[in-house]
């Protein structure tokens, strides 16, 4: 978890999950990436350095470079291996993807790929751009690996009117709360917040503070569990990772280990695939399958949510499963997206101003 971070880089156009093959999950359209690499490629070797082994900042320092330069890239595709030349360009990262479904266009979709500065403005500017009253919003944050705290609480900030995000926990005790400014959207419009096994950090304090104000119904796995900060400290060439800080939700809870549960499970068959391949080759993911990981907790708060999510949850539960027509705004092969849209779609439409 980082404090921030620069949205513009020069670089190939694709975003990673963190693995000791890293995982590709977006190939951006008109990047260097584009065409040629696809999503759930693992990059092996980086101008011919092997990569596993190596932190996120190590490998992406790598892939990084000079726009102009060109980066040699050594994939597994399945059980094939290829050799792929891309030349680097300048590019501004994307945080954000905007859909509009259901069949009167009145459900938003937030496809939300990392917590980078800006990215809370664009989903804002999103919002106040609907021109209709809403059914439903979907914030899509499967696969983001996380970003910088002060994004997480601006996305939070988008939805509540007030109130704790998060509690950091170090050497010092800091509450982070969102501004007392009102919500950007209604809180009688429907939100549902799609998480997977790979929703991590920044994506679980988001996730984890919405549905703790009742704001959210969370849909999809339980994530991936971090909730703490770790710094490098390097000796000589060797180096050591040291937990400096904590993170807590508003209820108090810890997301380290044990992620956050959805109020409506279901899985994830890309991620799930992705962790069956890791299993096979020996090869581990998340923090938990490590001996020396640190162990979730919780500390005691008298917290209380500002909304009630049950009535909510319970018209939301009993759509679920009927089945009909996939949303054409929505990719037919995403089931859990096409779902959630499909049970938003039986709310009344709210309007937003």
């Amino acid at each position: 978890m980082t404090r921030s971070i620069t949205g513009e880089y020069s670089g190939i156009g694709i975003l990673l999950s963190h693995a000791e093959e890293p995982i590709v999950t977006e190939v951006f359209e008109d990047g260097p990436a584009d065409g040629k690499l696809q999503r759930l490629d693992r990059i092996v070797a980086v101008d011919g350095k092997e990569v596993r082994g190596m932190s996120d900042e190590e490998y992406l320092g790598l892939i990084r470079g000079e726009a102009g330069t060109e980066v040699h890239l050594r994939i597994r595709r399945a059980e094939q291996f290829l050799e792929i030349t891309l030349k680097r360009r300048k590019m501004k990262a994307r945080a954000v993807r905007r859909t509009e479904a259901g069949k009167d266009r009145d459900i938003l979709v937030f496809r939300l790929w990392s917590f980078i500065d800006g990215s809370a403005d664009q989903v804002a500017g999103a919002i106040r751009k609907a021109n209709r009253p809403l059914r439903g919003v979907v914030l899509d944050l499967r696969n983001n690996g996380g970003g910088t705290v002060d994004d997480a609480i601006a996305i939070v900030d988008l939805f509540i009117d007030r109130g704790l995000v998060i509690t950091e926990r170090g050497r010092s005790v800091k509450e982070l709360e969102a501004e007392d400014r009102g919500a950007a959207l209604p809180e009688s419009v429907p939100l549902v917040v799609l998480v997977n096994r790979f929703s991590a950090s920044a994506s679980e304090i988001t996730a984890g503070a919405l549905r703790d104000h009742g704001r959210a119904v969370l849909m999809g796995e339980v994530t991936y569990g971090k909730g703490t900060v770790q710094e490098i400290y390097k000796f000589g060439q060797r180096g050591a990772k040291v937990t400096v800080a904590r993170f807590y939700l508003p209820s108090g809870r810890s997301t380290q280990i044990r992620g956050v549960t959805p109020d409506i499970a279901m899985e994830d068959a890309e991620a799930r695939k992705v962790a069956e391949e890791a299993a096979a080759h020996g090869e581990r993911l998340f923090e938990r399958e490590y001996d020396n990981a640190v162990e979730a907790d919780a500390v005691p708060c008298e917290f209380r949510a500002g909304y009630d999510l049950s009535p909510l949850l319970a018209r939301l539960r009993g759509r679920l499963g009927q089945g009909g027509t996939p949303d054409p705004e929505v990719e037919a092969d995403d089931p859990v997206l096409q779902e959630a849209v499909r049970i938003l779609q039986g709310e009344e439409p709210v309007p937003l101003k």
